[in-house]
């Protein structure tokens, strides 16, 4: 009888399964394959589904298993990985690690960023722009736009270390890479994150054109114009707060936030912060619970700097210093 084992697409069918399980969080399917199938692959001497395995059973084991113990899980995918001749298999593997690191345990974005900062002399091969496998012989494996995943995550683990003109800088490269690729409907979606970056530099000039060229992109698009971007709606609300037009600025601040679908996002810290200048104390008390709740469950990070100064600033204008201390 035929080994399936043997069979490398029957390996990456299997592979696929877990990616699947993984993704509907069916934790107790996606180990029953995981287990017996990281023994086949050691067999086979198949170190890229090896790899792949190691991560997903870091996934399906997080809630089980210590940081240190899931941790050396991913650096085992990252060994394996390197043993393959595809670059796409290194860069998701540290890319991987990069994003545990910055999501569990301690959150550890300083190390987040220094494992980032490590795929930088790979994300020139050319490589990565391809993927030399055929369907008919086996799955393909892509990391499909790894240059740009990999600087929305450096963007974003600067922005919250507070380090605002790299954060600026890596999503400006997102954008560079989408114009580069023509991807013309991303385009407003890493503008629209540059201009919310730009508005902790304080330049209303560049935010301004950032606001204006995504409008236009807009515009031009099948959606004539609709913004579906949180961002967009953000820099809008930041520069009408700037002409102390705060009624619309809490409107735009306001639509940023449904936008997220329930997830954090910064206009609720603006919001705060317009609820203070208003004297909305109403407003903003309500406001804040909801602002912790969603940070406690949300996927998406926000530095603890950025929200002590709002809360600061927001107790200290309601005359409740004894809170903002």
């Amino acid at each position: 009888a035929h080994d399936l084992t043997a069979d490398v697409s029957y390996r990456d069918a299997v592979s696929f399964l877990v990616l699947v399980y993984t993704t509907r969080n069916m934790v107790d399917s996606g180990l029953a394959w995981i287990i017996p199938h990281k023994q086949f692959c050691r067999q086979a001497g198949d170190d890229f589904n090896y790899s792949v395995l190691q991560t997903q059973e870091a996934i399906n084991r997080r809630d089980q298993w210590s940081p240190a113990q899931l941790e050396a899980l991913y650096d085992s995918a990252i060994t394996l990985a390197a043993g393959t001749p595809s670059p796409h298999d290194d860069v998701m593997a540290i890319y991987n690690k990069s994003f545990f690191l910055k999501m569990e345990g301690k959150r550890d974005w300083s190390r987040s960023l220094e494992t980032l900062l490590s795929l930088a002399p790979m994300l020139d091969d050319p490589a990565l722009n391809t993927n030399t496998e055929k369907c008919w012989r086996r799955i393909p494996f892509w990391f499909r736009g790894a240059r740009a995943a990999v600087y929305v995550e450096m963007a974003s683990s600067f922005f919250n270390l507070q380090d605002f003109d790299n954060a600026c800088y890596y999503m400006r490269l997102v954008a560079d890479e989408f114009r580069r690729k023509q991807r013309y409907a991303y385009l407003p979606l890493a503008l629209g994150t540059v201009g919310e970056y730009e508005t902790f530099r304080n330049n209303q000039a560049v935010v301004r054109h950032i606001y204006d060229t995504c409008k236009l992109l807009l515009a031009k698009s099948p959606g004539n114009g609709e913004m579906h971007i949180p961002s967009i709606f953000y820099i809008a609300g930041w520069l009408q707060e700037q002409q102390q037009q705060y009624a619309a600025a809490i409107a735009s601040y306001k639509k940023a936030a449904e936008m997220a679908d329930g997830e954090f996002h910064v206009a609720q810290l603006a919001l705060l912060r317009c609820y203070g200048k208003t004297a909305a104390f109403k407003e903003g008390n309500a406001l804040i619970p909801v602002i912790n709740k969603q940070l406690q469950s949300s996927f998406t990070l926000c530095s603890p700097v950025l929200l002590e100064k709002e809360l600061a600033d927001y107790y200290q204008q309601c005359h409740a210093p004894q809170l903002a201390a």
